[in-house]
């Protein structure tokens, strides 16, 4: 009680209490609140100050009985130009029936809080070498545990008291909202499965498939752009592809090569623009340029040869230094080592080579025997395929030339053309099994279907159209031309026929044309023969065919044998002086000379008649009565001469006249004949005609 009583007494000394509110104030007459401490402006940092001693806890408590859901118990400072409201710091307690949440409130019942409304909230420890921890409470000693510390140096760690990093977490993390590293914003959700986060460089980062982010997925990829999306490198480096550890595939920048396949172009060091796909294409190859490979070990010994091409299962596959090949089909040009500008395109085509140069092989198995043989020229299924050392052939077309080992300089162009060929040379055969049993000959020349055909060691022939010299085997130097222009036995020589089915029979003979329906005309001059031969010079007066070695003054005439010839003791004529002589020897005198008697046309008639150009003497029997004989105009038949004579002993007269022109008979109209065997013979000038004699 007396402890009482001095407080009281200095509170009554410093201190005003109200005796209406029992409000206490000090420093204040008007308090506002139980204890109200006013220290107004002062020198003293320390407006109250509290000490005792006690081996526990020291404390202030503030406790709040209300059990309203709006009651809480804490310490509160407040700025100069702050309320309860604005710019205030406030720690303290929710009550256990708490529930009235506001912008200043915060947590629920039993909560702790330590709430500013103010500016920026510092929480700050000012010794420079110490951290700032945080702990929570656990159920044994020491029954708190740090959770999360900042070091001095501004280290956060998280399940660690030794920070290393600016945050350095020990242990497992989750991360609900978004979380920037520097520029970096990471999503808040998961990804889809295979998905990987990527950055589009702008300091986006998302999730995306391996395809869509950097890679490519093992299950395929989709949204792809071919302006954006590749496989390769960003910077001037090669870029290769492994299986097994071990070079599948390379794009080579420095030298511009490019493989794949396993273990394709593995051994080049110098070698540039070189293409190889396909198992150990290019395999060999160290300083061979601009070659191309594409198939299972094509091109796979290649070392130095360069510009060669090679596509299909082994093309090339053992050319070591060959430059300048071209090889297309499994096989194609298999064995060529050293030869140059060699091209084979078809399954074994040039398989065997291997020293042939300038060689074309186009088609399955085309020239697939040669060896050594060059320049040789090959299209179609297993044409030239046996040719072994033979150069220079030519076959174009299945089989053509098919047979040929050692021949050399054939051309064969079609089906089975000089098919059976083995050791001849320089043939031609143009068609469809033309020349197709030809062995050995040489120098033939045959041109459509089967032409010469079944030849076999015939040489030097010449046969133009379908099956022309057909029958042909073992003869030469002949020439057929015309479809089925032939032979007629199997051995003839320096034959020749013309014409389509002109067939010859003997050697060193010529044939135009067929017989019996097959015979032509031969026209020279002429485009429409209307004979077996018709000559048109097309200069008057001039043949345009000339006879050598005849004699002189010789006049062909077809004798009783049916042959044309010529005998110029009995028929000549001088050509200087136009004159023609009948068995008058060489000479001739006269325009006409006959050495022996001639024979003019008799005609005997009972009835008048009119002369005509083949009528010379005219015999008149007019027993039945008068007649009358006609002469024709003396136009166009000057110098012809009629012998016009009554031979019947009637008296019936026979007048001869003019009846059919306006000319006259020794200047009149008729001549008469009365008597038996009287007679008269006239002439013409071309304009009247004239008595010459009468009988």
């Amino acid at each position: 009680m007396k402890k009482l009583s001095v407080f009281l007494c200095i509170v009554s000394l410093y201190a005003n209490v109200s005796a209406q509110t029992g409000n206490v104030g000090i420093g204040t007459s008007v308090p506002a609140t139980k204890l109200d401490i006013v220290s107004g402006e002062t020198t003293n940092n320390t407006v109250v100050n509290a000490s005792g001693s006690i081996n526990d806890f020291l404390q202030f408590n503030i406790q709040n009985t209300s059990i309203g859901n709006q009651a809480q118990s804490g310490y509160s400072a407040t700025a100069d130009n702050g309320s309860k409201i604005t710019s205030f710091a406030w720690m303290g307690i929710n009550n256990s029936t708490f529930s009235f949440p506001t912008p200043y409130n915060i947590g629920g019942p039993n909560d702790v809080s330590y709430v500013g409304s103010g500016q920026d909230m510092y929480i700050a420890n000012a010794n420079n070498s110490k951290s700032i921890i945080f702990s929570t409470g656990i159920a044994t000693t020491p029954y708190f545990a740090e959770r999360m510390r900042i070091t001095n140096l501004g280290n956060i760690g998280i399940g660690t008291s030794a920070p290393a990093y600016m945050l350095d977490v020990a242990g497992t993390g989750h991360y609900t909202g978004l979380l920037t590293i520097g520029a970096i914003t990471l999503p808040n959700t998961d990804g889809a499965a295979s998905q990987v986060l990527t950055t589009n460089g702008s300091g986006s980062v998302s999730w995306q498939s391996v395809f869509n982010s950097s890679g490519w997925s093992l299950t395929g990829n989709s949204g792809t752009s071919p302006g954006t999306n590749f496989i390769g490198t960003n910077d001037n480096q090669s870029l290769v592809f492994k299986a097994n550890n071990i070079q599948a595939g390379k794009i080579d920048l420095p030298l511009n090569n490019v493989s794949l396949g396993y273990q394709s172009a593995l051994a080049i060091t110098t070698g540039t623009n070189n293409t190889f796909m396909g198992y150990q294409s290019g395999y060999a190859n160290i300083s061979g340029g601009s070659n191309t490979g594409v198939g299972s070990i094509a091109l796979n010994a290649t070392t130095t040869g360069s510009n060669n091409t090679g596509i299909g299962m082994g093309a090339l596959g053992n050319n070591t230094t060959g430059s300048n090949n071209t090889s297309v089909g499994s096989g194609a040009l298999r064995h060529n080592t050293t030869a140059a500008a060699n091209t084979a395109i078809g399954t074994s085509a040039l398989t065997t080579n291997t020293t042939g140069s300038s060689n074309s092989a186009l088609g399955a198995y085309s020239l697939q025997n040669n060896t050594t043989g060059s320049n040789n020229t090959a299209h179609g299924y297993s044409s030239l395929s046996a040719n072994t050392t033979g150069a220079g052939n030519t076959a174009d077309g299945a089989g053509s030339v098919q047979a040929t080992t050692t021949g050399s300089n054939n051309t064969g162009l079609g089906n089975g053309a000089l098919q059976l060929n083995t050791t001849g040379s320089n043939n031609t055969g143009s068609g469809a099994f033309t020349l197709q049993y030809n062995t050995t000959g040489t120098y033939n020349t045959a041109t459509g279907y089967t032409a010469l055909g079944s030849s076999t060691t015939g040489g030097y022939n010449v046969a133009l159209g379908n099956a022309a010299g057909n029958t042909n085997t073992t003869g030469s130097n002949n020439t057929f031309l015309g479809s089925n222009a032939d032979a007629s036995s199997a051995a003839l020589t320096n034959a020749t026929a013309i014409g389509y089915n002109a067939k010859v029979a003997a050697s060193n003979a010529i044939i135009l044309g067929g017989t019996g329906s097959y015979a032509v005309n031969v026209g020279i001059g002429t485009s429409n023969p209307g004979n077996f031969l018709e000559v048109n010079s097309g200069t008057g007066g001039a043949s345009g065919l000339r006879l050598k070695q005849l004699p002189s003054g010789g006049v062909l005439f077809v004798s009783s044998s049916s042959d044309v010839t010529e005998n110029n003791s009995n028929f000549y004529f001088d050509n200087t002086n136009y004159r023609l002589g009948i068995t008058a020897g060489t000479t001739p005198n006269s325009t006409l000379q006959v050495g022996g008697s001639f024979a003019t046309a008799v005609s005997t008639k009972t009835t008048s008649y009119t002369a005509g150009s083949s009528d010379h003497t005219i015999l008149c029997n007019s027993t039945g009565g008068a007649m009358s004989i006609g002469l024709p105009s003396p136009s166009g038949a000057t110098g012809r001469i009629y012998v016009i004579k009554k031979i019947s002993s009637d008296a019936n007269a026979v007048t001869i006249g003019t009846y059919y022109s306006a000319s006259t008979i020794d200047g009149a109209s008729t001549y008469t004949i009365t008597s038996q065997y009287s007679s008269v013979e006239l002439t013409t000038d071309g304009t009247s005609w004239y008595i010459l004699a009468s009988h």
